[in-house]
Parts: C-alpha cells; sequence; structure tokens
C-alpha cells in the first residue's frame, strides 16, 4: 500500500514524497485464520486428520487384541485382529500421504489469502494513507501526481494545494540613489510581493539573477571610506606595476625610450582618472 511521507514546515503539512506501508505478519494470519479455516481443503484436511486418528486408536486396539489371542492360543481370533492392525497401519499411511498434499492445496490457497488481504502496521510519524481526512477527499495517487507536478519554488500541502516556497530568495533593486536590498525570505508563503514595495516590484533582481557589473555596484556600495581608500591605494599600486611592466615591454620591442615613458604614463593616468572616480578621490 503506498502512503504520502510528510514533513512539518513554519507550521504546514508538506508533502515530501511517497513510501510504502509496512505489512505485519502476525497481525495478517490472525485476521485472515478464519477464511484460511473455512477453505473446503481445510475441512478436507482436518476430516482426513480426524481419520487418521480413527486408524491409529483403532489399529492400537487390533494389536492389543492380537496380542491376547496369542497368549491363550486362539489362532482365529490372532490372525482376525493381526490383519485388522496391518489393514489400520495401511490405512494410516495412505492418510498421511493424503494429508500432505491436502497441506500443500492449503498452504497454497492460504498465501493468496494472505496476499490478498494484508494487514498493514499504522500510519508513522507524519504518513498518511488512502481515505485518511487529511488528504482533502484526494486519493494518494493524485496527490503524488500533484507532488511530482509541482513548480521549481512550490511546496504541496496534504490536501493537495500548493504553497509558495521562495525561502532563502533575497531581491535587489536601485532606487535611483543606491542599491536596496531586500530580507532573505525565511518562510513558505512569503513572496517578492511582501519583502519588495510595490513600486519597485519589477525592477527587483533575486540575488541569483544578478550581472558581474551589478554585484561589484553593491558589493562597492558596502564598502566603508577606509575600505575604500584602503582598496584604491592597492589598486593604484597594481596599475603603476603594470604601467612598469608595460613601458619595458614597449622598450624591449624596440619602441624608444622616450615613446615607451609617454605611452605608459599615458595608460596609468588614464586608468588611474578612472579609479578616482569610482572611489571619490580628488
Amino acid at each position: 500500500m503506498k502512503t504520502i511521507r510528510t514533513k512539518q514546515i513554519d507550521g504546514l503539512t508538506i508533502v515530501t514524497g511517497m513510501s510504502i506501508a509496512g505489512i505485519g505478519p502476525r497481525e495478517t494470519q490472525l485476521a485472515n485464520t478464519p477464511a484460511i479455516i473455512a477453505l473446503p481443503e481445510s475441512a478436507a484436511l482436518r476430516n482426513k486428520y480426524q481419520e487418521k486418528v480413527q486408524h491409529i486408536v483403532k489399529g492400537a486396539q487390533a494389536k492389543k487384541k492380537a496380542q491376547h489371542a496369542l497368549e491363550i492360543k486362539n489362532m482365529k481370533d490372532y490372525a482376525k485382529y493381526n490383519k485388522e492392525y496391518l489393514d489400520r497401519g495401511g490405512a494410516e499411511n495412505t492418510a498421511n500421504t493424503e494429508m500432505i498434499a491436502l497441506k500443500k492445496a492449503v498452504n497454497v490457497k492460504a498465501k493468496d489469502i494472505l496476499r490478498s488481504n494484508p494487514v498493514h502496521f499504522e500510519n508513522r510519524e507524519g504518513e498518511f494513507r488512502e481515505g485518511d481526512a487529511e488528504l482533502g477527499g484526494k486519493t494518494v495517487d493524485e496527490i503524488l501526481s500533484l507532488h511530482l507536478a509541482k513548480g521549481l519554488n512550490q511546496q504541496l500541502k496534504i490536501d493537495g494545494t500548493y504553497v509558495d516556497d521562495f525561502k532563502g530568495c533575497q531581491y535587489f533593486f536601485y532606487d535611483g540613489l543606491a542599491w536596496v536590498e531586500s530580507e532573505t525570505i525565511t518562510a513558505l508563503d512569503v513572496t517578492k510581493n511582501t519583502v519588495v514595495v510595490d513600486e519597485f516590484q519589477d525592477a527587483a533582481i533575486e540575488a541569483a539573477d544578478l550581472s558581474d557589473e551589478q554585484r561589484e555596484e553593491i558589493r562597492f556600495q558596502k564598502l566603508s571610506a577606509e575600505d575604500k581608500t584602503a582598496e584604491f591605494t592597492a589598486k593604484d599600486e597594481a596599475l603603476l606595476a603594470k604601467s612598469i611592466d608595460m613601458r619595458m615591454g614597449l622598450e624591449i620591442q624596440g619602441v624608444p625610450k622616450a615613446s615607451a615613458l609617454t605611452q605608459s604614463q599615458n595608460f596609468y593616468n588614464t586608468e588611474l582618472d578612472i579609479l578616482k572616480t569610482k572611489y571619490g578621490i580628488t
């Protein structure tokens, strides 16, 4: 029997997948015993057992009578009762053979009955099965189909309805002066509409969709004045080193020293102006 597995998220019962309800062997055996007893083969087996018992009892009695007849030398009675004893033994063996065949027939049908009428264990925590009220009138298969069809930012509740799942999402938008960072969504049924003001809904960008340029703008915006000064100094030193390497490379290529110096200086000054503008250095 298929069941629905769930877990509690933000107070909601959310479907996580499918499971198979365990079968209780002892409970299944007990529940189906009346049906197995009622089988024609079971009745025949019981009758054959009683027949066997009768042969054993009557055979024991005949043996005792035969022994007594032998003791008093009544050979006629001895022959009579000894024959009955032997016949009863043969009939007992025949009954045993027939019982073996009947037992096999009962076992085959009993297995079919047990397989067709299993008794499942009670639901484990967070588990639901066919007919449970929590399924909202839907079947287990219908719930599982809805679960497989859920969208990227959706979860399925046990009643078969979807709930938004944007947990972990954060949004950024530029308000004309600076980048604004929304709170990170931490609960189900919370969307961009909740964490971003209405006028910037269309402009808001999910963190994962930011371009490299936008990420750099946001990073730079968060730097303190001290951090900006330190970063500017490091980049200025790197730019100077690059300009020196450029001059030396030009001279190696045969460019006159004066021209190589002018080109590397122009490169340095141009890039330095860009850095100063970015970092607000005058």
